[in-house]
């Protein structure tokens, strides 16, 4: 059986691909403009740690001549982002059956830019029931921001620090202690986590282990 969970952003999407919770890969694509330098060490990361899978789309320019143009670039790049990672996930799974783990959505975003999440968000249920489940629902489970933190032993109003620290402190899971992710951010911790917050995608990765964590608690 083959475990997904997905952490879906317009600008970091992440996914975390299990089989029967005893091995574990990440894929996560960076969808806006990075500094040459960081982009070098994920590029670094990616040889290290060869079950982290980043990349890197870059910014997309989604002005178009008209309003018509616009809307039809900022579609054709979501379908793009969507695609993207659903192809690099795809490469990870070796068998099925396909369970799919997936956040709802928390509401924190106003205006432009939860009319873009919602609306890519959709894309992506669409490609993973049609290109994962073979249209096949009931494979598919859409869990609640706080049952995410609260499987990892994090409260409802948790942040990034917590779920991130929770995550190397104790990932709930035997397997995923020594995972590449958790081997990745004991050995760059002090390069990805500051006072004010932790580089992109590596929040994105962990939170994309939620979903895979809360199915593996429901199945065990």
């Amino acid at each position: 059986m083959t475990i997904i969970g997905f952490d879906f952003s317009i600008n970091f999407p992440a996914a975390c691909i299990s089989h029967d919770f005893k091995t574990f890969k990440w894929v996560a694509v960076t969808n806006t403009k990075l500094s040459k330098s960081y982009l070098h060490f994920l590029e670094g990361i990616n040889l290290e740690f060869p079950d982290i899978h980043i990349i890197n789309l870059g910014e997309k320019n989604n002005k178009g001549a008209s309003y018509s143009d616009t809307e039809r670039k900022k579609l054709q790049n979501q379908i793009l982002l969507v695609n993207t990672l659903i192809d690099t996930v795809l490469t990870k799974v070796i068998q099925k059956p396909i369970i799919v783990g997936i956040e709802g959505f928390a509401y924190g975003a106003k205006g432009n830019s939860l009319v873009d999440i919602v609306q890519t968000t959709g894309i992506l249920k669409k490609t993973i029931a049609d290109r994962l489940l073979d249209r096949n629902l009931s494979g598919l489970f859409i869990f609640s921001p706080s049952e995410l933190k609260n499987a990892i032993g994090a409260k409802g109003n948790a942040n990034k620090f917590d779920i991130f620290n929770q995550f190397i402190e104790d990932p709930k899971i035997d397997a995923a202690r020594d995972s590449a992710l958790a081997k990745c951010l004991n050995k760059y911790r002090t390069e990805l986590v500051t006072s004010s917050e932790i580089k992109s995608p590596f929040p994105d990765l962990v939170d994309s282990y939620l979903s895979v964590l809360k199915i593996y608690q429901a199945l065990t």
